[in-house]
């Protein structure tokens, strides 16, 4: 039985949770539409097969590198950039055959996530030039030194043709040159990395995403999930229940203790 004696920590409790169930919740629906809800990157690599004998020129395209930062990647959908319809599929595995010059095309490959979000990336493809690089560790962390590794690129006609330079993106804003190169994040997230080769027929570039940080797995890599986040709407929403909760009983407490200690009763 409440009386005048849990009056008062009765009413501080109630009073600390109107306070916190006063707070906006717009900051945390913000925090889950960055973590929870973030657009897909999309991300390629291509690589010609100059020594197919078939007609025309036949490259192979790898969209597996890109990323579903929430959900999953239902379709690519990929333009070849000759003129030949778009061609959509649930594959990230796919081939196309050119035929006649000049030789290099741009392609666009557009990836769409079950949240409805979408995102396309350009790539300039050149036949006999076969942009490739690895990139170690595979999850690095805030502030790790990555290693990326170009030299494995080729070029079909070096004689005539050679790979003369090697330009990186890390995308954070930063860049870098030279076959092997190194680069650390200073913040958790996925980006997409772009490797682009310098040659006199042209510059073609692949590229390929890496996540920095962890916890949860997401779109078959690691992401960094902020929880707390997802969770505070739940809980300010909890605390305004309870408050009002505490404050209805609260003031029937107080008003059967009034009735009891009123002289006229």
């Amino acid at each position: 039985m409440l009386d005048g004696r849990v009056k008062p920590p009765l009413l501080l409790l109630c009073l600390s949770l109107m306070l916190l169930s006063a707070v906006p919740l717009n900051p945390f629906v913000s925090i889950i539409s960055a973590y929870g809800s973030s657009p897909p990157l999309a991300a390629f690599t291509y690589n010609p097969c100059v020594p197919c004998a078939v007609p025309g020129d036949l490259v192979s395209f790898q969209g597996n590198w890109s990323l579903a930062a929430s959900g999953t990647i239902v379709n690519y959908t990929w333009d070849f950039g000759d003129g030949t319809p778009q061609f959509t599929t649930t594959s990230p595995y796919t081939s196309h055959d050119y035929y006649g010059s000049p030789g290099q095309w741009l392609a666009n490959l557009t990836v769409k996530d079950s949240n409805g979000f979408a995102d396309t990336v350009s790539q300039l493809v050149l036949f006999y030039v076969a942009p490739r690089f690895t990139f170690e560790p595979a999850k690095p962390m805030i502030g790790q030194l990555a290693k990326f590794n170009a030299s494995d690129s080729v070029s079909y006609e070096s004689g005539t043709n050679p790979i003369t330079g090697y330009a990186w993106s890390f995308g954070d804003g930063a860049a870098g040159s030279g076959s092997v190169v190194t680069h650390s994040y200073s913040a958790s997230g996925p980006y997409r990395i772009v490797l682009t080769l310098q040659t006199a027929s042209g510059n073609p570039y692949i590229s390929k995403t890496l996540v920095v940080g962890q916890i949860g797995s997401v779109g078959g890599q690691t992401l960094t999930i902020n929880k707390l986040g997802l969770l505070l709407p739940y809980v300010a929403l909890a605390s305004i229940l309870v408050a009002a909760y505490l404050c209805g009983l609260y003031m029937v407490s107080r008003k059967r203790y009034d009735i009891a200690n009123d002289p006229a009763h």
